[in-house]
């Protein structure tokens, strides 16, 4: 049998590998495993709500390894008016009703846990959007769509002229009918100048021809309704109007007639075009407004003549 021999320098080098290893191995042994914080209860108080009240939120938490913890809470609607981040925060509930998850996640800085807890908003919809109102006479269905109330008819309230003729300040309430045919203002609502739309105040937002309570819509207040249907103008168009590509669905209920303009006396696109007034100035001579067309699912902002006849839908305040 042949021996082994181990030259010195080799025999220590051996040595040497062999306690780095063992040292390595006792240290991997001895690393400490980090154990994810322990929820103990989540809270709110109280837990039903009317819209715009707050509730006040609490997570307790522990961790394990003694790890000091943070805690941040998430909700994908309403707000944290003081701040989203701590033990106890305080959450203001959407301006509509519905039953609202908020999340708490607790971290050590390593790991994380979280949990939820349920507020329900209670929301009386005939206070944010009646069915109908009565105003100048006549009776207007409305439209609640998300957090916005909308009357579902164009505005026709005032004395119809002559589409050749100017609306005027003179205290009386004009209006234009496609082809001056009042038939055209029953079915389809009247059409208006912005200075008269607006009663002659430049202010957005201005009450102007709407009921008491109500206003001419801002461009925000457009934009907020197009992001309600995801920009599908077709969604907010009446059944049966439109064509290919531009057919209304009106899954939205907001129930636009494609109602035609009156421009420089004469009147266009009835049946093809539906424009309605913002309370939004761009200068002396502009407004903005949206348009719907027949053939398009978008929604278009322009800037139009303050002297182009356009519909009015009112919004609630």
């Amino acid at each position: 049998m042949k021996k082994l021999f181990f030259h010195p320098p080799h025999f220590f080098i051996l040595i040497i590998l062999i306690a780095i290893f063992n040292f390595g191995c006792k240290d991997d042994l001895n690393v400490p495993v980090n154990q994810k914080p322990v929820i103990l209860s989540i809270n709110a108080n109280p837990e039903s709500v009317k819209i715009n009240e707050e509730a006040a939120l609490t997570c307790t938490a522990i961790d394990p390894d003694g790890d000091a913890l943070s805690i941040e809470w998430n909700a994908q609607e309403g707000i944290f008016p003081l701040g989203n981040i701590g033990a106890s925060v305080k959450w203001k509930a959407p301006t509509y009703g519905g039953s609202y998850l908020i999340t708490a996640i607790v971290s050590d800085g390593i790991d994380f846990a979280e949990a939820t807890v349920a507020v329900n908003v209670e929301d009386d919809s005939s206070d944010i959007c009646p069915q109908f109102i009565t105003y100048g006479g006549k009776v207007y269905q409305t439209v609640r769509i998300a957090n916005q109330c909308w009357l579902k008819e164009n505005l026709n309230i005032g004395i119809m002229i002559n589409g050749v003729d100017d609306q005027t300040d003179n205290g009386i309430i004009e209006k234009y009918c496609y082809d001056d045919d009042e038939v055209n203002c029953d079915t389809n609502g009247g059409l208006y100048q912005w200075d008269e739309a607006m009663q002659y105040f430049q202010k957005k937002g201005t009450q102007g021809l709407c009921p008491p309570g109500w206003h001419i819509p801002t461009t925000e207040d457009f934009m907020v309704l197009l992001a309600n249907v995801n920009y599908d103008g077709n969604a907010l168009k009446a059944l049966g109007e439109g064509t290919g590509t531009g057919v209304g669905t009106n899954s939205s209920g907001f129930s636009a007639l494609l109602s035609g303009y009156r421009y420089l006396g004469n009147f266009f696109l009835l049946n093809n075009n539906a424009s309605f007034w913002s309370s939004d100035e761009n200068n002396n001579l502009t407004a903005y407004n949206i348009a719907l067309l027949a053939d398009k699912y978008n929604v278009t902002f322009y800037t139009s003549d303050k002297s182009d006849g356009f519909c009015i839908r009112c919004i609630k305040d």
